[in-house]
């Protein structure tokens, strides 16, 4: 008499991979958990916080394009890839609109 022993964790495990919507809904929420972990590998502005606000050209319409003059700082931040990939970029330089 040959007697299969599983424990309840893999019984619900075999169940779960036979349920197609379980599995799609599983892999769609690990999928939004990477890319919220990841965001700032995946966002254009990779500064911190991504926030560069400039009063002078706040209430202009999207896709508005204006060249920036740039003052780079004398101070020198070293960061980490690891710190650049999850909290971004620090940015020490002056950005004026022209």
């Amino acid at each position: 008499m040959s007697k299969k022993t599983s424990s309840l964790s893999s019984l619900a495990l075999q169940k779960f991979k036979q349920n197609f919507w379980g599995v799609l809904s599983l892999g769609f929420i690990i999928l939004c958990g990477l890319v919220a972990v990841f965001a700032y590998a995946f966002a254009p502005d990779d500064s911190q916080n991504a926030n560069q606000m400039h009063l002078s050209i706040h209430s202009k319409p999207p896709g508005f394009k204006v060249d920036m003059l740039s003052i780079p700082s004398e101070n020198s931040v070293k960061q980490s890839a690891f710190n650049k990939l999850f909290f971004g970029k620090k940015t020490l330089e002056t950005e004026i609109p022209i």
